[in-house]
């Protein structure tokens, strides 16, 4: 609009009749050539200041804004991040779960046992909160029922538990404990995102997981869907840490068989069901679950059982470690 002007009034002083005039010094005079000049100028001029308001408008312009709004509506309606508490004293399942939720965006603390969990709840506010069912300390359900019952910072906050059980009691338990949502072990990025994906409560958990594949040690296919989610390097790193909670199994039943103690094998086998399915150790999540679930109450049978465990465990635990240095970069 300014070049317009500067235009204008540049062709009103080169004009014969101004140039004329000032010559001749004549003051505010106009002869008939004037007035056909200007008469012939001024329609010109209300075109050429009509062109330029239009290109400081013009489309392109209001296509570029309305693109920018749009773009920015867009980010305003994503998820936002979210502060995250996950207990769980499963070391590799504790550290999947919190790489992937951080990989989505979302900030995660950790707790290692019931106490702990509970402890820090009652300090902190955290948008939502996932507690493991079977931990040291206090379970699962017990923490949730506390924090529903007692004032503080995460009364109303989305808790849900993350856990293997599937038997009705143990089910109904958990469900009267005032979780929002019941999702079952392994949990994978999918069920996360499909969880976390609107921050708004809902009453139905996910199915069980469905019954695994017993002709193999490891399922590399898997492993490939968890290398998708987390990328290889992590993937191999969480792998070792399973690896070596897989060696600390192995002792754990060693010293259960030695000491006739039944309820430690079942311990263990409530672990391994979990975490073995996680890392595609089919043949071992399977054979741990059947135990876990187990309606024996022979010691002899559940000790022979837990000695078949622990060979399992060995078996996958060299299984892992052939997939592990197989795949790292050379």
């Amino acid at each position: 609009m300014q070049i317009a002007l500067q235009f204008a009034i540049h062709l009103i002083c080169s004009s014969p009749c101004f140039i004329k005039n000032k010559t001749q010094n004549r003051k505010n005079t106009f002869d008939s050539n004037s007035l056909v000049y200007f008469s012939l100028l001024v329609p010109n001029l209300l075109c050429l200041f009509a062109i330029t308001f239009r290109a400081s408008h013009s489309p392109t312009r209001c296509y570029i804004e309305t693109q920018s709004n749009r773009s920015e509506h867009m980010t305003l309606a994503k998820p936002h991040a979210l502060v995250i508490l996950l207990a769980d004293d499963s070391l590799p399942g504790l550290m999947t779960v919190k790489i992937t939720l951080e990989k989505m965006g979302h900030t995660c603390v950790t707790a290692t046992d019931g106490s702990q969990a509970l402890t820090m709840a009652a300090q902190h506010h955290y948008d939502v909160i996932f507690l493991d069912e079977q931990m040291p300390g206090l379970h699962g359900s017990t923490i949730c029922s506390q924090l529903r019952h007692e004032p503080g910072p995460n009364q109303h906050s989305r808790i849900i538990s993350l856990s293997g059980e599937n038997n009705s009691t143990q089910l109904e338990k958990i469900s009267e404990a005032g979780f929002d949502e019941l999702l079952h072990k392994p949990v994978t990025r999918e069920v996360l995102e499909q969880c976390l994906g609107d921050n708004t409560k809902v009453k139905t958990g996910s199915q069980p997981p469905a019954a695994v594949s017993k002709n193999r040690l490891l399922n590399e296919s898997s492993l490939g869907e968890l290398t998708v989610d987390l990328g290889l390097s992590t993937t191999l790193h969480l792998l070792k840490l399973f690896n070596t909670e897989l060696q600390a199994m192995i002792d754990r039943l060693a010293g259960a068989s030695k000491n006739n103690d039944e309820k430690e094998i079942l311990a263990v086998a409530h672990i391994l069901k979990n975490s073995a399915k996680l890392y595609g150790a089919d043949l071992l999540a399977a054979e741990a679950q059947s135990l876990n679930e187990t309606t024996k109450t022979d010691l002899n049978s559940i000790l022979l059982e837990g000695r078949l465990l622990e060979l399992r465990c060995s078996q996958s635990q060299a299984a892992v470690t052939q997939y592990i240095f197989e795949n790292s970069p050379k």
